[in-house]
C-alpha cells in the first residue's frame, strides 16, 4: 500500500496481513487507508478472517480427538 511505507512501525505487519494471511484488502482506491474509520461490516470481516485462520480444521495434526 502506498500509504504506508517502510518509515511505518506497523509496514510489516500491515503487508503480513494482505498479502499473506489476507486478513485485509485495503481500500478500493488501493490505499491501505490507516486513519480512515473503520465501518462495522469491516471490522466483522476483518474477525472473521482472522477466526478462520486461527481454527484447526477436525482430523488435523494436532487437534485433539472428539
Amino acid at each position: 500500500f502506498p500509504d504506508v511505507t517502510p518509515a511505518n512501525v506497523h509496514y510489516d505487519n500491515v503487508n503480513t496481513a494482505a498479502q499473506v494471511l489476507g486478513l485485509a484488502d485495503g481500500l478500493s482506491t488501493g490505499l491501505y487507508g490507516p486513519r480512515a474509520l473503520t465501518q462495522r461490516q469491516q471490522m466483522a470481516t476483518f474477525l472473521v478472517r482472522l477466526v478462520d485462520l486461527t481454527l484447526v480444521p477436525e482430523g488435523a495434526e494436532g487437534a485433539e480427538a472428539s
